[in-house]
């Protein structure tokens, strides 16, 4: 990736990844290639640093080869709508997005957003700097943080 990223005559183009669950695209599904996840992962962080020029495509977990057809048609969509990540689930093609909950809750605590409750335990790191001090002490005053 990176060779292919320094090649000038390729500036113009585009390198798609394709994975097979390596993300979980939908509710109740977890990531099904652990290895897959973590090339997801350095990829996007490339993405930052080299806008538009990569694109991730994830196959369905534990289904069939994926077909050329499929790929190239989620690829088109991607590229035409500016997508960088996608993920094929059967026939749909699944962009991430921010969705609202439409519920309004009083604190995070209360949406169940955090899942802290009392006698809960929470890793706080870089908490021996003030903010991170701070940060314990708000935790375990609002939201009775044990541990």
């Amino acid at each position: 990736m990176r060779g292919w990223l320094s090649e000038e005559r390729l500036g113009g183009s585009r390198l798609v990844l394709v994975t097979r669950g390596a993300v979980a695209a939908g509710v109740g599904e977890g990531v099904a290639d652990v290895a897959a996840a973590t090339c997801w992962g350095l990829v996007r962080s490339a993405q930052s640093e080299s806008p538009g020029r990569l694109v991730l495509v994830d196959a369905e977990p534990g289904g069939g080869p994926v077909s050329w057809a499929s790929i190239q048609s989620a690829v088109g969509a991607a590229v035409v709508a500016g997508e960088s990540q996608v993920a094929l689930r059967g026939d749909r093609v699944l962009v991430p997005r921010l969705a609202k909950t439409g519920e309004t809750a009083a604190s995070p605590a209360d949406s169940g957003l955090w899942g802290l409750g009392a006698g809960g335990t929470v890793l706080v790191t870089g908490g021996t700097g003030v903010l991170g001090a701070a940060t314990a002490r708000h935790l375990v005053a609002r939201y009775g943080v044990e541990r």
